[in-house]
């Protein structure tokens, strides 16, 4: 039994309820006072059911309170005039309360449909603003929408291809081509069918995607509609930081692409014309030349020559990173060693700088790929020795906690200015410092971050000891494994 069907039993159970109470009561109340007992059981009918039922209550009452409380009682004869009077006040009351009563229903249910959409529409867009991915826009707005209407599909384009969200459709069904025809531009407005409704998804340039649904009531299609324009604003969100971050990476690999022809002309050139004159002048002045001006050449070439092969390894060092190929091919290895390999290489370019070295006895091993971490090393090796004086220090240390190792080089030179500690570690950036005339691509500060990345670890800079110098620090994940190999070698000097 439904609704309706209830407010037309009540409005004769109430009636008959408020009969008994009447009868109850009638021997503690006024006569006057009894029609008030059924007035108040037609208000209630009133409030409670629609203007029908309300009526019959009135009705139902007026003729029960005549039969049993007027005279003659268990009649339905009326004598007094003023038994009428209290009929059209009963059914008066009964057209004016339920009539209020329905408006007032009404009001109330506008008001719960406008919270639902409301709650809908906010509690939609609070998660479109994470997502960003065409698909996942659509599978959120499938999910909302399912509330207003169950069976609904949404077609979406998702690398090329068609993805279907929610109930499912065949692949020959009428109205799933008619969505992709839509999808192809060849509809110049939204076709349907008379029990299907297809609304357009997009992001202002492309028809993006298409919602099928049930032919919805005007305040469902409302609502429908509302979230699909949610969800075309978060198409055209993830479109244009597509867009954005498309232009960006343009202009970076434009920056990039001049950086490297700059770097490559004066780095490569500038070694190579070194080496060019001095093998011209051995080959065409060799025998006028004393032997330690021939050696001096000999050295000069040998040491252009190293210095461009390793701008030449730095390259492809860089171009290894930046196309993400660079892979750790790992196993364990001793700080001890990597250090050590790291100053034996950077030993040529010392001059009369110091390097000391401080590394416990008993270190973590190193779960890595040596010669990776080496390189970085050397490369800030190599950094500290370009920019520190003759005759300062480099030293290196090494630390240990129980979730990583650290690995120190600081060096004794004028230091980077703190708003520049970051960008130094960019491709073909390099700090301006007062008075720095040394020579560098920019990239092996970079290649060693890049390099230590690999590893899950950190490089960073840091002010040196008293604000004299860099330090730079390499973070890697340690290991609870000690090495007891090569002997304490704190305090080191080479």
């Amino acid at each position: 039994m439904n609704v309706r069907h209830l407010s037309w039993l009540a409005s004769v159970v109430v009636p008959l309820i408020a009969t008994g109470a009447a009868q109850l009561l009638i021997g503690l109340l006024p006569h006057e006072n009894i029609p008030l007992i059924y007035l108040a059981a037609v208000i209630l009918m009133a409030v409670r059911a629609s203007p029908g039922p309300a009526m019959v209550a009135a009705l139902f009452s007026f003729l029960l309170y005549i039969f049993f409380f007027t005279e003659p009682r268990y009649t339905l004869l009326i004598v007094h005039k003023e038994e009428l009077l209290t009929a059209a006040l009963m059914l008066l009351i009964a057209a004016l309360t339920g009539r209020l009563a329905a408006q007032l229903s009404d009001q109330v249910s506008g008001l719960r449909s406008r919270e639902r959409y409301i709650l809908a529409q906010l509690n939609l867009s609070q998660r479109l603003a994470t997502l960003i991915t065409a698909p996942e826009i659509a599978r959120a707005l499938q999910e909302a929408a399912v509330s207003v209407t169950p069976q609904i599909t949404i077609l979406v384009k998702d690398n090329g291809d068609f993805l279907q969200i929610g109930e499912p459709m065949q692949r020959d069904d009428l109205r799933l081509r008619a969505a992709r025809d839509l999808m192809a531009d060849r509809f110049s407005e939204s076709p349907g069918s008379p029990d299907r409704t297809l609304i357009p998804m997009g992001d202002g340039r492309d028809i993006l995607g298409v919602v099928i649904c049930p032919s919805p009531s005007d305040d469902d299609h409302a609502l429908i509609e509302v979230m699909v324009r949610l969800a075309s604003l978060s198409l055209t969100r993830i479109r244009l930081v597509a867009d954005l971050q498309a232009e960006r990476f343009d202009k970076e690999r434009e920056v990039l692409r001049s950086s490297l022809l700059s770097s490559v002309s004066h780095d490569l050139r500038t070694p190579l014309a070194s080496v060019l004159g001095s093998a011209s002048s051995l080959r065409e002045f060799h025998e006028s030349l004393t032997p330690v001006q021939r050696q001096e050449l000999l050295d000069a070439i040998i040491d252009e020559t190293d210095r461009l092969n390793r701008y030449i390894q730095n390259l492809l060092d860089m171009t290894r990173i930046g196309n993400g190929t660079l892979k750790a091919e790992r196993d364990w290895a001793s700080v001890e060693d990597i250090v050590a390999a790291a100053v034996r290489r950077i030993r040529p370019r010392l001059r009369d700088r110091r390097v000391e070295i401080s590394v416990p006895g008993e270190m973590p091993l190193l779960f890595v790929q040596a010669a990776f971490i080496e390189q970085a090393l050397f490369n800030l090796l190599d950094n500290s020795v370009k920019f520190s004086a003759d005759g300062t220090s480099i030293r290196i240390t090494a630390c240990s906690t129980p979730i990583s190792v650290r690995i120190s080089v600081t060096d004794e030179g004028q230091g980077i200015p703190e708003n520049e500690r970051e960008k130094v570690f960019k491709m073909f950036h390099r700090a301006f410092i007062k008075g720095d005339n040394s020579e560098g691509s920019g990239l092996g500060l970079a290649i060693a971050r890049g390099m230590v990345q690999a590893h899950d670890g950190t490089l960073t800079a840091e002010p040196g000891p008293a604000g004299v110098g860099t330090t730079m620090v390499i973070d890697l994940p340690g290991q609870p494994t000690r090495y007891e190999g090569a002997g304490n070698a704190e305090n080191s000097r080479h």
